[in-house]
């Protein structure tokens, strides 16, 4: 983040996805980026609830043991997911596409 201003370094940390762990290094891709993902998240609901949390997963990757946390379906961001009109639900289901579908009976 090399030239660029308090404010601006403060809203990429605040609004923007974080790259991937394994694009940095190819070691941390499966459960230990998954790990890491979760820790880092945006919503605080979809975070550790605490340290104990994380501390587990962590306990539970270095056993290797299946880990609690389990990283987010591919394509499928139901933080978009809002009430249609009418009996469903409208997602925006794929990063690219700016589709909607109803979600009836999904939620």
């Amino acid at each position: 983040m090399t030239g660029k201003s308090l404010p601006e370094i403060v809203r990429i940390i605040c609004e923007d996805t974080p790259p991937r762990p394994s694009n940095f290094d190819r070691v941390l891709r499966g459960d230990l980026e998954t790990i890491i993902l979760k820790a880092m998240e945006k919503d605080p609901a979809r975070r550790y609830v605490g340290v104990a949390a994380l501390r587990e997963d962590i306990g539970l990757y270095l056993a290797k043991r299946p880990i609690l946390a389990r990283p987010r379906r591919p394509g499928i961001r139901p933080e978009i997911c809002c009430p249609a009109s009418g009996d469903g639900w409208c997602c925006i289901r794929h990063r690219g596409l700016d589709c909607c579908v109803r979600c009836v009976g999904l939620f």
